[in-house]
């Protein structure tokens, strides 16, 4: 059973990592819409 935990704290650190990566993903797009709404507004 030790092996299963340390199977799913792999799958957990896995999940994190690809939740992060969409993260800093969305994070720029959303830098990238902002400035184009403060140039609308400007």
């Amino acid at each position: 059973s030790a092996t299963r935990t340390n199977d799913n704290r792999v799958e957990i650190q896995n999940i994190c990592n690809a939740l992060h990566k969409k993260n800093e993903t969305l994070y720029k797009k959303n830098s990238v819409s902002h400035k184009e709404n403060k140039a609308l507004v400007e």
